[in-house]
């Protein structure tokens, strides 16, 4: 099979999902407003801005996506748990794809030096084209049936020791949910 026709297959099945109830397994899993607000000088967090939510996908198993977004931070994380090793690499390179088309305007500079895991994973530095800035950062990843794809703007690390700081208890958090 070609890998148009199984990214299309995928995204069909990802169309039939059934939302669950959040664990509080779930919500440790997630890298969260809480845990990089407080990081930016006299930024104030809004509950209202935030959601996780998990859903349940017709015979995929499941993905709890959280999302933050106010003006001076911007987070998407969403942790897939397939029920085999070949659909969570599908994520992964769906993530890969889907990023390259959505953000035309950021550069991302792979740093896997700053930061690894998993059986393949890309970090990236994120930086604007317009004026070089950087902005935030990005982790494309994969371990056994496990996606994570993490996107934070308005706030970036290039120290190893705080972004393994910021990841690890929250990705060995990911390694810890139950199997679909």
């Amino acid at each position: 099979m070609n890998q148009s026709f199984l990214i299309l297959l995928f995204l069909l099945v990802l169309g039939c999902t059934q939302s669950a109830t959040v664990t509080k397994e779930d919500e440790e899993a997630m890298v969260k407003a809480t845990d990089l607000g407080g990081r930016i000088k006299g930024f104030v967090i809004d509950p209202a801005k935030e959601s996780l939510v998990k859903n349940l996908e017709f015979n995929n198993g499941y993905q709890l996506v959280y999302t933050f977004q106010d003006a001076g931070l911007f987070i998407h994380h969403a942790v897939s748990v397939r029920k085999s090793e070949s659909a969570a690499l599908i994520d992964q390179k769906a993530n890969g794809f889907a990023t390259e088309i959505a953000f035309k305007k950021t550069e991302p500079i792979k740093r896997n030096d700053l930061f690894s895991w998993g059986d393949e994973s890309t970090f990236s530095l994120m930086k604007r084209k317009r004026d070089g800035a950087l902005m935030g950062n990005m982790l494309i990843a994969r371990k056994g049936n496990l996606s994570v794809f993490l996107m934070f703007v308005g706030i970036f690390f290039e120290d190893p020791e705080s972004i393994r700081g910021l990841l690890e208890p929250k990705l060995k958090a990911a390694e810890r949910l139950p199997e679909p």
